[in-house]
């Protein structure tokens, strides 16, 4: 019987996507053919111009983080209670400005987040195409959380202006936030994770938006997400950057191998 349900999940991942773009371009997608709110959280305290003031993220269980300010542009970042990071470590956070853009192709207004010298989609990218998906075939998943984008198109859906982002684009968000070993807690979005938030400190909001594929079908949504890059490892791998609220995996950002046919994955756009 599950390995019935299974299968069954495989063929829904793949031989809906060209109905659900069908059903998008009829009318019947709401989240791809007009303005919404947005996909997920506002930023919490960070608002549109450079960042200043104090920053405070919501306590969890394991006790309070404090984000306070350094100066009128710089945000200085004390990990006193993150696991993951020496109680004595601390380092300044990039200035941050949040402003917002509006897709002509469909009408979508996307909030964005200039963090540091970058400026990033701080929402998932919404834009039906032939093989994009929402998780789970339901058009609401995709106002909440965006599209899933399978290859080729990720390289070429972002709008005019914005790009795919490569792992040295993705590097340099991830030092900006203290490094890779506590990039998951620092980006990920205060609510919305079955198991734990992040602190979202710079704006940048990663939703437990899940993901799919041919093997599994849909899965993690409110538990994880990864997003696609440009870049390939030395195995000629695409690279994918993920996100997960599991236990040791809270805190940090994993890059993984991933595979270019029968895989969907968000996109965040950065740009160019």
């Amino acid at each position: 019987m599950l390995l019935k349900k299974v299968s069954f999940r495989r063929f829904l991942c793949h031989a809906t996507a060209t109905m659900a773009f069908l059903l998008a371009a009829c009318g019947g997608d709401n989240g791809s053919s007009s303005p919404t709110e947005g996909n997920g959280p506002q930023p919490v305290s960070v608002e549109t111009g450079t960042s200043s003031g104090l920053y405070s993220p919501p306590a969890d269980e394991k006790g309070s983080s404090s984000i306070s300010s350094s100066s009128n542009k710089v945000l200085l970042i004390s990990s006193s209670s993150m696991d993951s990071v020496p109680s004595s470590s601390s380092f300044e956070l990039p200035s941050v400005k949040v402003d917002s853009i509006l897709d002509s192709r469909n009408g979508m207004n996307y909030r964005t987040v200039k963090i540091g010298s970058q400026t990033w989609m701080a929402e998932n990218l919404n834009y039906a195409t032939e093989t994009s998906l929402c998780y789970d075939h339901d058009v609401a998943n995709c106002a909440e959380f965006g599209r899933l984008y399978e290859w080729p198109e990720v390289d070429t859906v972002c709008p005019t202006g914005w790009k795919l982002p490569s792992k040295e684009d993705f590097d340099i968000l991830l030092e900006a936030v203290g490094g890779a070993e506590i990039a998951g807690k620092m980006l990920r979005s205060s609510s919305g994770w079955y198991r734990g938030d992040g602190l979202d400190a710079v704006s940048f909001t990663v939703l437990p938006a899940g993901d799919c594929d041919d093997y599994n079908g849909f899965m993690d949504i409110y538990e994880g997400t990864s997003f696609w890059t440009s870049s390939d490892d030395e195995f000629g791998h695409v690279l994918v950057l993920g996100f997960s609220d599991y236990s040791y995996y809270s805190d940090v950002a994993v890059w993984q191998n991933g595979t270019r046919s029968g895989t969907w994955f968000p996109i965040r756009c950065l740009k160019k």
